[in-house]
């Protein structure tokens, strides 16, 4: 009985999840005369992110006993938070700009018989997402370590209904790419929270240099794969070239470190 009591929080944060996540392809099929069509193109694109989200499962499963062990040294608390955030960052930022900037690449060849146009519209908005997805998967495991459930679950609640009420509005004139630009929306919203939850109970202090140093980073990569794409290169071994020169540039960036890699704390 104590043991199902102590799941209840855990349980109810899962399926919260679960609805914002997944009530956007129930509510194109229901809303859409073309429902089947619009869910099956927003599907395909969805599939990717997340496969693409195994990767921040890794990440957060590492990161939620390194948060749990050490809750009382604040300290230590902020250096895991950085070295998370740098690994993390480092993997997301290539992954989204060269999938955005070779998007009609991918799709097309992942899915000749539809339009690469639109197709890599909603494909584009939806990986997008793995930027706030990613960073949640950082401070999500130090929430959850802490137990700030009366943070967690109200704004898990806000977000679902949020959600819904964006795709209510959105799927009806725009189709999946609604339901995309809906995804997108709830979770810069549940980022925010709880950056703020996070930032609050722990009395962390904003770095500016490291914001600098993710900044130039994004910037790197965006002009690396835009001169890739130029090139007309199969679009493959470009992001390949792109993630290993990335891992280059945040090095030199120092966005990571030796430390970082093996998630050392000192």
């Amino acid at each position: 009985k104590s043991i199902l009591v102590r799941a209840v929080p855990f349980a109810l944060i899962y399926f919260l999840m679960t609805i914002y996540y997944r009530i956007d392809t129930v509510m194109i099929e229901q809303m859409l005369s073309n429902g089947a069509v619009e869910s099956g193109l927003y599907a395909q694109s969805y599939r990717i992110m997340e496969s693409v989200n195994n990767i921040g499962y890794i990440v957060a499963g590492v990161l939620l006993p390194l948060f749990a062990y050490r809750l009382g040294q604040i300290e230590l608390i902020q250096q895991i938070l950085r070295q998370g955030f740098g690994l993390m960052y480092t993997m997301i930022i290539p992954i989204v700009i060269g999938g955005i900037v070779f998007a009609k690449e991918i799709t097309f060849t992942l899915y000749p018989n539809e339009d690469p146009t639109y197709s890599s519209e909603i494909f584009s908005v939806l990986l997008l997402n793995f930027i706030p997805v990613g960073l949640l998967y950082v401070l999500g495991p130090l929430l959850t370590a802490k137990k700030s459930f009366k943070v967690m679950i109200p704004s898990l609640i806000i977000a679902s209904l949020m959600n819904i009420a964006i795709n209510y509005f959105l799927i009806p004139q725009y189709g999946a790419l609604g339901a995309s630009i809906a995804t997108i929306s709830t979770q810069i919203f549940m980022l925010l929270i709880y950056s703020i939850a996070v930032f609050h109970l722990f009395e962390l202090k904003i770095q500016f240099k490291f914001i600098l140093q993710s900044i130039s980073f994004l910037m790197v990569v965006f002009v690396m794969n835009y001169l890739l794409h130029q090139t007309g290169i199969f679009w493959l071994f470009a992001l390949a070239i792109s993630g290993l020169s990335s891992l280059v540039v945040a090095y030199l960036l120092k966005i990571i470190s030796k430390e970082t890699l093996d998630l050392k704390i000192h």
